[in-house]
């Protein structure tokens, strides 16, 4: 069992698969409320996650709740290594 808590578990997931290519640039992450039913989790954990990652510099939360991967700056991992940024949109 992790230490962290829940929500820092969810981004240091989401975090992951940024750092592999699985999410890139452009990459738009359903509802926390969405979310949060599919993995049995209250809403605002996954809020909480995204806001870690916006913090980061990781992508931007939307006005209509769904979180965008990627900003104009470059990916940075937890590890401060800068990745490059895909075009590929899934």
């Amino acid at each position: 069992m992790s230490s962290l808590p829940l929500h820092s578990q969810l981004a240091k997931t989401i975090r992951q698969k940024i750092n592999s290519h699985i999410l890139r640039y452009g990459h738009i992450l359903p509802t926390a409320t969405e979310i949060g039913v599919q993995l049995g989790v209250p809403a605002h954990i996954v809020r909480s996650a995204y806001a870690e990652l916006q913090q980061d510099n990781l992508g931007n939360l939307q006005a209509n709740g769904t979180f965008m991967i990627g900003s104009k700056r470059p990916f940075i991992s937890h590890a401060g290594k800068q990745l490059n940024e895909g075009t590929t949109h899934y």
